[in-house]
């Protein structure tokens, strides 16, 4: 009997997330953050490709006091392509400053990327992801040495259009999450 009364609710959890994707996608976020230690500091959807659809972007970090701070981009195109992209975190990067008071409100944004910002003693490094070819890639890569020189940009969408790339540069550290 209890077997058929666990089978049950969880047929009817399943089927109430299928009807509310966010909802399914936060409660995945909550469980990789508790089974790794890590927090939610943001989450949100965007369009990260070129349907209509709209992805879901969660930022888990670890703790500040971790002997190596790192934190992880969720990306899911859909409930079955799932990506986590893991980064190094110092005091310079923009993502994971804090842990935040309460759990953060699920957001819906306007931009068309995930950007990665480090600043440096003297400039900066921008690094922002999207999802082509099926996955998530870098579509473009910003550096500045701080030295009034103009910043060195690579626009892998732009290589792409214009055929000066055979392929887009992929992440270092992602990996498929189903």
């Amino acid at each position: 009997m209890g077997k058929l009364l666990l089978f049950a609710s969880l047929l009817i959890v399943r089927s109430a997330h299928a009807e509310d994707p966010d909802k399914a996608f936060q409660d995945f976020a909550r469980r990789e953050a508790t089974e790794d230690k890590r927090y939610v500091a943001e989450w949100y959807t965007a369009n990260l490709d070129a349907d209509a659809a709209l992805e879901r972007v969660a930022v888990l970090c670890t703790p500040a006091d971790a002997s190596d701070p790192k934190g992880f981009f969720l990306i899911e195109k859909d409930a079955t392509h799932r990506w986590e992209l893991t980064f190094d975190v110092d005091s310079h990067t923009r993502a994971c400053k804090g842990k935040p008071a309460a759990e953060p409100a699920f957001e819906q944004r306007k931009t068309k990327v995930i950007e990665l910002y480090q600043a440096h003693l003297q400039g900066f490094e921008s690094t922002s992801f999207a999802l082509r070819v099926g996955q998530p890639v870098i579509v473009r890569e910003e550096e500045s040495s701080g030295d009034g020189k103009k910043p060195v940009v690579k626009d892998w969408d732009e290589l792409m259009k214009k055929k000066k790339a055979k392929s887009y540069q992929s992440p270092e550290r992602l990996r498929p999450l189903n």
